[in-house]
């Protein structure tokens, strides 16, 4: 029996205007890896492990597990948690993930200006994504557009388009992203355990200055390859936004009853 084939490589284009990127990539749901924009970002040239050491290594931080999951309320010191992860693969550094970091360094939001494709600047959401080797962001799908953009270390990319939702199995939905039940979260275990004959639509490695458009519903599992700084964009349209409220409503009423039960 031969092979399956490799994934098809993943366009690439050298900046991307608004009206450009709508035709040709956002309208058609089609995954892009945008260049020529964040190398020009002061993050690209200033944020290293020791320059965010040295000079916010002081702001305490939650760390979660390998991938992302804070399960209690530890905080450590920046500068302590980088040191970490120069130092070790995932484990028991754990990973900033989910963490809008500029909100606590204001500063950091003037190092970088993501494309201006978002409709309406409200409906945005900035986090950074910071791990050693081998942390990991399972098999999701966002309810949202990302923009992922790569600034220190590399990164494998898995996507899967929306068409494959019925094989990957959505569990554990949320009104932002949903996981796939052929990504459990098994100690000691990176497997991605797909059912036959599923294969990526693409598998690639996203490299520093690098900006990876992930539109709405498609599926992706990103793993870091090196230590690594990512700061991604998700952004909804009003239609989107709309369709998720009560979904959002659940979500909100179930972490209220949850507070007021353990108050």
């Amino acid at each position: 029996m031969a092979p399956p084939a490799a994934p098809p490589s993943i366009p690439r284009e050298v900046e991307l205007g608004a009206a450009d990127f709508y035709r040709r990539y956002g309208r058609p749901s089609q995954p892009v890896v945008i260049t020529g924009v964040a190398d020009r970002w002061e993050a690209r040239r200033k944020w290293t492990f020791e320059w965010l050491s040295a000079t916010h290594g002081h702001v305490r931080v939650p760390i979660g597990d390998k991938y992302g999951v804070v399960r209690d309320q530890r905080e450590i010191s920046l500068a302590e948690y980088l040191a970490r992860v120069q130092a070790e693969r995932a484990g028991g550094s754990g990973y900033l993930a989910n963490l809008d970091l500029s909100r606590i360094i204001p500063s950091l939001a003037r190092d970088f200006v993501f494309p201006p494709y978002p409709p309406i600047d409200r409906l945005t959401l900035v986090n950074f994504w910071i791990g050693p080797e081998g942390t990991l962001a399972k098999l999701h799908r966002d309810f949202a557009y990302n923009l992922l953009a790569q600034l220190r270390g590399s990164k494998r990319v898995l996507l899967f388009s929306p068409a494959r939702t019925p094989a990957l199995g959505e569990h554990g939905a949320t009104w932002y992203a949903a996981y796939s039940a052929h990504d459990p979260e098994e100690p000691g275990s990176d497997a991605l355990q797909l059912p036959r004959p599923v294969e990526p639509d693409y598998d690639f490695t996203l490299s520093e200055g690098e900006i990876l458009f992930i539109p709405y519903g498609w599926w992706h599992r990103v793993q870091s390859l090196q230590p690594s700084i990512s700061v991604n964009l998700w952004w909804w349209t009003v239609p989107m936004f709309l369709a998720r409220l009560p979904h959002l409503a659940r979500d909100k009423g179930k972490e209220l009853v949850r507070g007021l039960m353990g108050s």
